[in-house]
C-alpha cells in the first residue's frame, strides 16, 4: 500500500479504527480492510488509485453525518475518508464561500462566522 505524506492507512486494532468506522448514525457500523484518511486532493487520488489496483469496493466518508449505510456499508473494502479536508474559506479574489469536502455544517457556520461574519441558514437531520 502506498501512503502519500499527507495520508495516513488506519488497520483494524489501530485506536483510530473505530472513531473512523463510525459516523454520526451509530447504527451503522464499517468493517473494511482499512480506512485512507486523506488530507488533499491527491492523496484522494492515491487512495482510489491504490483501491482500485487491489480490487477493493471504495467507499467515501465526508464529515460522517450519513443517515444511510452508504459509507460504512463496505466490509471488506476500503474506505476513503474526507474528514480531513474540513476548510472552509471565502476566496480572496470572487468572493465566493469555499467548503471542502469533509467539512461538518457546523465546520461552515463557525468557520464562516468566526473569520468572516457571515451567517448561513442551516438546520438539522435529525429525526
Amino acid at each position: 500500500m502506498n501512503n502519500s505524506a499527507g495520508m495516513s492507512v488506519v488497520l483494524p486494532g489501530d485506536p483510530r479504527f473505530g472513531a473512523v468506522t463510525r459516523g454520526f448514525n451509530q447504527r451503522w457500523i464499517a468493517d473494511p480492510a482499512y480506512v485512507r484518511l486523506c488530507s488533499g486532493p491527491a492523496d484522494v487520488v492515491a487512495a482510489v488509485e491504490s483501491a482500485v489496483r487491489d480490487g477493493l469496493r471504495i467507499t467515501v466518508r465526508s464529515g460522517g453525518h450519513c443517515y444511510e449505510n452508504f459509507a460504512y456499508g463496505n466490509a471488506g473494502g476500503v474506505i476513503v475518508d474526507l474528514s480531513l479536508m474540513n476548510g472552509v474559506y471565502v476566496d480572496a479574489e470572487t468572493g465566493w464561500s469555499v467548503v471542502d469536502a469533509g467539512a461538518t455544517l457546523f465546520d461552515v457556520h463557525v468557520q464562516l462566522y468566526k473569520r468572516h461574519g457571515v451567517a448561513l441558514p442551516g438546520g438539522s437531520a435529525t429525526l
